[in-house]
């Protein structure tokens, strides 16, 4: 069962936010992927890059379900994303300074597998018992602050750095060629387009694993990173986890709830240091966001 919110179809998405659902009931397939394009191409780049990754999907879901190992089909993920950035680049549309994150969850033979690149989030909630629960991180965000991707953006000559307002740095750690008035300020690492950014070091590589479900793994939630910026894992999957314990019938409503809550919360903590180093306070909304949960067992 899947409950989202997608800001793209109800109008309020800037940039063209926006997720792929595909079902294979033939196959016991479930495909999803949430986009959180970027720059003024972004709307363009996630509607091209939706119609390429489902069309690929369904044209392989009989080729997937014939796959036996892990391993096949985590490099069928990666040459999948691997070909539809091949097709952005080659589309015509304007990438200099536009691109997109892209998280990909394909649940299989009782196995979720997951790729991404950027800092599109995917967590899954494990409760063996009351005593112990807790929330399971499928990704890692590729951004700055993680030390590895930081590294290689160094090594290109790149440097990161926030944005000073008022002699005050706010928002997220960026990248930047030389000096900040040169650009990109790209706050993620890896991504699908940015081609000015690829010389600094930013890459479309996606990461990829896979994870065996046992019985207690109750569900999953995936989203883009405005999602993500005012709760942590642990915070979501304590949010869900008691939207469906108290209102299981109501499954449906629950990711819209998740974003009424976040606006809420952004209310009351918008000028908190910690949160300003996080996010750009001056254009954040947290209406702008694409979340899919997906509930596993109907034991929570």
């Amino acid at each position: 069962e899947v409950s989202m919110y997608n800001a793209n179809n109800i109008g309020k998405s800037q940039t063209g936010n926006s997720l792929i659902l595909f079902k294979s009931p033939e196959y016991d397939i479930d495909f999803f992927a949430v986009l959180n394009p970027h720059g003024l191409s972004g709307k363009e780049i996630s509607s091209f890059l939706i119609v390429f990754i489902q069309n690929y999907i369904a044209e392989n879901v009989k080729k997937i379900a014939k796959m036996s190992k892990d391993s096949e089909i985590e490099e069928f993920l990666v040459t999948m994303i691997s070909k539809a950035n091949q097709e952005l680049l080659n589309n015509g549309i304007d990438l200099n300074f536009s691109g997109t994150t892209l998280t990909c969850l394909l649940i299989l033979k009782n196995t979720v597998y997951v790729s991404w690149i950027g800092n599109s989030k995917a967590i899954m909630f494990r409760k063996i018992s009351e005593e112990k629960k807790y929330a399971i991180e499928l990704t890692v965000d590729h951004v700055p602050d993680n030390r590895e991707e930081r590294y290689r953006i160094f090594e290109n000559g790149g440097i990161v750095q926030r944005i000073s307002v008022k002699n005050k740095e706010q928002g997220p750690l960026r990248v930047w060629e030389g000096r900040i008035e040169n650009g990109p300020g790209l706050h993620i690492t890896r991504s699908l387009g940015d081609t000015k950014s690829k010389k600094l070091g930013v890459i479309s590589d996606p990461e990829v694993q896979h994870i065996k479900l046992k019985n207690w793994d109750k569900f999953i939630v995936l989203g883009t990173e405005n999602g993500w910026s005012l709760i942590y894992s642990t915070q979501m999957s304590y949010y869900v986890n008691k939207f469906l314990t108290k209102s299981p019938d109501q499954f449906q409503t629950i990711a819209k709830s998740i974003i009424k809550k976040m606006n809420s919360r952004w209310s009351k903590i918008s000028d908190i240091s910690e949160v300003i180093n996080k996010v750009d306070v001056t254009t954040f909304d947290p209406n702008d966001s694409c979340l899919i949960i997906i509930k596993l067992t109907d034991d929570v």
